[in-house]
C-alpha cells in the first residue's frame, strides 16, 4: 500500500457508510436510517430483557437460600459465579487478600509472643486457611475439612491438606452435607457431630454476604 493512501481524500458516501454487524448502513439514506434505529432499538430490548433476566435469577436465587424447609444456594450460587468473573471486582478482592496475607503476625502468650507457635501457623496450610477464610466473607457459609497431621523435616507439626466442601453440597441451615446437588438435607450426614466435627471448620458472616451486595 502507498503510503500516500492514508492521506487520501474521502468521498461523501464514504463517510456516511458503515459496516457494523448488523449489515452495511449508508446513514445518507433514509431506509438505512431508519434501519439503524431498529437495530439500535432492538440491541437496547434484548440488553434490558437480559438484565431483567439476571434480577430475576438473583431473586429466585436469593428466595430459595431463605426457605426454611428446604434450604437451597444453587442457583445464588450461579449468580455469585457470573459476579465473581467481573474483572474489577476479583482483582479488588485478590489485591485484599494478598495485602492480608503479606502482613507478619505475632502469636502472644499474654505479653510475650510464642515463638513455637508462630512457627506452626507460618506454613501453606494456614495461609490456605486464610484464603477459605476469605471467600466466606464474599461467598457465606464455607466448610473446610482439614487432613492429617504430619510433621516437617524441622519437626513441625502441620496439616497436610486443608480442602473446602463444595459449598452446592452443604446445607448450613440443618448442618448436613448431601451427597448430589440438589438432594433433600434429610439425606445428607450431620457434619457437626462426631467423627466428622473433629476434622471440620465452618466460617460464616452475615447473611447480607459481600457478592449480594455487589448486585
Amino acid at each position: 500500500m502507498n503510503i500516500t493512501d492514508f492521506f487520501r481524500r474521502q468521498t461523501a458516501s464514504e463517510l456516511t457508510t458503515a459496516d457494523t454487524p448488523y449489515g452495511r448502513f449508508d446513514l445518507a439514506k433514509k431506509a438505512d436510517a431508519r434501519r439503524v434505529k431498529a437495530v439500535i432499538a432492538e440491541v437496547q430490548r434484548q440488553a434490558e430483557s437480559l438484565t431483567r433476566q439476571e434480577i430475576d435469577s438473583w431473586r429466585s436465587g436469593w428466595q430459595q437460600a431463605l426457605d426454611v424447609e428446604n434450604p437451597s444456594r444453587l442457583r445464588l450460587y450461579n449468580v455469585y459465579r457470573d459476579v465473581e468473573v467481573d474483572g474489577h471486582l476479583s482483582g479488588a478482592i485478590g489485591q485484599i487478600n494478598g495485602f492480608v496475607k503479606a502482613r507478619s503476625f505475632k502469636i502472644m502468650f499474654g505479653e510475650k509472643e510464642d515463638e513455637e507457635a508462630r512457627r506452626i501457623f507460618d506454613r501453606t496450610w494456614f495461609k490456605t486457611l486464610v484464603d477459605l477464610y476469605f471467600s466466606a466473607r464474599y461467598w457465606g457459609h464455607t466448610l473446610i475439612q482439614l487432613g492429617d497431621v504430619v510433621f516437617t523435616e524441622g519437626g513441625v507439626p502441620a496439616y497436610d491438606s486443608v480442602l473446602l466442601i463444595p459449598r452446592r453440597h452443604v446445607i448450613p441451615e440443618y448442618g448436613r452435607v448431601v451427597a448430589e446437588q440438589g438432594d433433600d438435607w434429610r439425606k445428607g450426614i450431620e457434619y457437626r457431630r462426631p467423627p466428622f466435627s473433629d476434622w471440620l471448620m465452618e466460617f460464616f458472616f452475615s447473611e447480607v454476604l459481600r457478592l449480594n451486595s455487589c448486585l
